[in-house]
């Protein structure tokens, strides 16, 4: 009969089985104290809010406990309340330790009928709070956003705008009560704030945490007229407690230049032009140009500090030019430009080319004649005739009358063109001289055929 063995756990099983239960003892544990602190933390919830509404209770028939400025506090202990029958037992925490010797509520006077209540609950041998020792609202997290906030400049100017978060305490038990802020803005002097605008007191509704964010800065004042903005915020909790915080922010100014946008007036295109008679007629501009050029281009900043006027405008001739460089105004101009100029403190600037197209001379004719021997022209003589009515016209029109040409070679005007003169003819070349453009033409006359 083959005899039966019993085997045992070997060292690695028994380990495993160590770990296991560490961890599942671990677990419990934790789980237990997660227990213990929920439930030691709903029990002294439940003591405030009984200690609170025993307290408001209280002082609907002992009016003398309220404090009578606004600002002020006054205390009353949980022996008051026991004694007067409003706590109608005494106290104790999770671990059966008396709250009775130490807590308190405290009413503090926040408006003219409007106070808050807050218990301090102190139980077993709990510190007991200083009588200054009240809860202080918390002021963080405070950004400016939406501009572009490079080297210590925004540029983005009417996007800006801050933000910041209050928190009624540390522990957030607390509601935020009121707050307010307000800009100040460097003056010339440096270091020297002035306050531009306050926000008064804004009602927190007793939240715990609130998120603000202001207007665009843009709105509260003309930021551009400034280089450093500090804002001062103050936040007060329902215990009163109070606390104050200051932002420096550096230089604030708009660094770049508006942009041109949507032209009006301008010419169409090389064909279209604004001469010297038609200029004098200024009742109708604009686009028609019939009369003088009138030229308006559209301001656009962006988020800029925003753009002195929605358009710029120019006419030409009456604008002055001289700041031009290369354009000589007596003759006209193809192109001009119109300035833009934005509200920045350091005023940015851009120039907006514009077609133009003004033609202030007339051009000239220039009539040359040539005799003819063969192949070879001998030039006998020159006239320049300016043509008041038809400019820079590609086809132009004038009449040049034949007593214009008694500096020609002849004794007079009937008599000039003779075969025994010029035998094979004379050739005249004539140009249109302009000082914005050049054409040229070109006739062969005989006898017989006289342009």
């Amino acid at each position: 009969m083959k005899k039966e063995t019993k085997r045992g756990f070997s060292l690695i099983e028994l380990l495993a089985v160590i770990v296991i239960v560490a961890i599942l003892f671990g677990v419990g544990i934790a789980a237990y104290s997660r227990y213990i602190d929920k439930a030691r933390k709903t029990k002294d919830d439940n003591n405030k809010n009984t200690a609170k509404m025993a307290a408001e209770l209280y002082v609907q028939t002992n009016k003398g406990v309220l404090p009578s400025l606004i600002g002020e506090s006054t205390k009353v202990d949980f022996f008051t309340l026991r004694k007067a029958n409003y706590l109608k037992d005494d106290i104790t925490n999770t671990k059966g330790e008396s709250c009775m010797e130490h807590s308190f509520v405290r009413i503090y006077k926040l408006g003219s009928n409007e106070y808050s209540y807050y218990t301090y609950l102190i139980c077993g041998d709990e510190e007991a709070p200083r009588d200054d020792d009240v809860p202080l609202p918390v002021i963080e997290d405070f950004k400016y956003e939406g501009g572009s906030f490079t080297r210590g400049s925004f540029n983005a100017v009417k996007d800006a705008r801050f933000t910041f978060k209050i928190k009624g305490d540390e522990a957030e038990d607390l509601g935020i009560y009121s707050y307010n802020y307000s800009i100040f803005v460097d003056t010339e002097e440096k270091g020297v704030f002035s306050e531009v605008y306050n926000s008064g007191n804004i009602k927190g509704g007793f939240e715990k945490s609130l998120i603000i964010t202001s207007k665009k800065l843009s709105s509260y004042m003309d930021i551009t007229s400034y280089t450093s903005i500090k804002v001062n915020v103050i936040a007060v909790n329902e215990q009163g407690g109070k606390t104050e915080y200051n932002s420096i922010v550096g230089d604030y100014e708009d660094n770049d230049p508006p942009s041109c946008d949507n032209v009006l007036g301008a010419a169409k295109d090389d064909d279209d032009w604004i001469n010297k008679s038609a200029y004098s007629s200024r009742e109708a501009i604009g686009n028609d140009r019939k009369g003088i050029a009138r030229i308006s281009v559209g301001c656009n900043d962006g988020s800029g500090s925003g753009c002195k006027r929605d358009q710029f405008t120019r006419t030409w001739p009456n604008d002055d030019m001289s700041d031009s460089g290369n354009i000589n105004y007596k003759y006209g101009t193809r192109w001009g430009y119109v300035k833009l100029e934005d509200n920045a403190k350091k005023t940015n600037s851009t120039k907006c080319y514009v077609r133009a197209n003004v033609d202030l001379q007339s051009p000239k004719i220039i009539l040359t004649a040539y005799s003819k021997n063969g192949a070879k022209r001998t030039k006998v003589a020159e006239l320049t005739v300016q043509d008041t009515a038809n400019i820079n016209n590609k086809n132009p029109e004038g009449t040049i009358y034949a007593g214009d040409y008694l500096n020609l070679v002849g004794s007079s005007s009937e008599k000039w063109m003779n075969n025994a003169n010029y035998k094979d003819g004379v050739e005249f070349d004539v140009k249109l001289s302009d000082n914005l453009y050049l054409y040229s033409y070109k006739w062969e006359v005989n006898d017989e055929a006289i342009p």
